[in-house]
């Protein structure tokens, strides 16, 4: 019960292209711990139309939920992970801080945690559906730089960022915009906000070639 406390309160989602076929994965990139609830997914999209999000044999080797039809355009994937409260001791219990005070425990924070995974094919541009991560090309070339702008609800933004490689991450603080190395073949930016009581995580998955 406690790891899967964390896991919510903690993973994210985003998207990876293998042998042509396009999955979710949950974790931290580059590493994967399960899988995403189906109960928490609250959207998936492709190209702008309802997208079919399952689980197979394949898949399921590779730690993933796939996702079809493959997109032309973008895929989107949007979670709510519910409330969340921390207390002061540094525990996360899955309830509002006012069930949390009545139990005796002394809270910290208190949030709903929403989240949502993109990754564009051709055209990236804000789809104004939240917080989002938009590049200024959809593939880049290896050790090639992209520009990314962070929106929320269609308009520029700031939100702390990082950025995740397969030999690590760089933390960047708060950022409207930052140039990210495509020095992988996927690197995953992730940019989170918190305010008023939610807090909003965003990915981004970039492919070098």
């Amino acid at each position: 019960m406690v790891h899967k406390v964390i896991e919510l309160v903690n993973h994210e989602a985003w998207f990876e292209v293998e042998q042509g076929r396009l999955y979710v994965k949950w974790g931290h990139y580059p590493k994967t711990d399960g899988k995403i609830d189906f109960c928490i997914i609250k959207n998936v999209e492709v190209d702008g139309k309802r997208g079919i999000i399952g689980i197979s044999k394949d898949s399921s080797a590779r730690g993933a939920l796939f996702l079809e039809p493959f997109p032309s355009s973008y895929a989107l994937l949007e979670y709510d992970k519910g409330i969340f409260t921390k207390t002061k001791d540094g525990k996360w219990l899955p309830m509002d801080s006012d069930e949390a005070r009545a139990l005796g425990f002394d809270v910290e924070k208190s949030y709903r945690i929403i989240g949502r995974a993109i990754m564009f094919f051709s055209d990236p541009k804000p789809l104004g559906k939240g917080l989002e991560l938009i590049p200024s090309v959809p593939n880049a070339k290896l050790c090639q730089e992209v520009e990314v702008k962070v929106f929320e609800d269609g308009e520029p933004a700031e939100a702390d960022i990082t950025i995740s490689y397969l030999d690590g991450k760089e933390e960047l603080g708060k950022r409207s915009q930052v140039r990210v190395p495509v020095r992988n073949k996927i690197v995953v930016v992730k940019a989170v906000i918190e305010n008023e009581g939610v807090r909003e995580v965003s990915t981004l998955t970039l492919v070098g070639a």
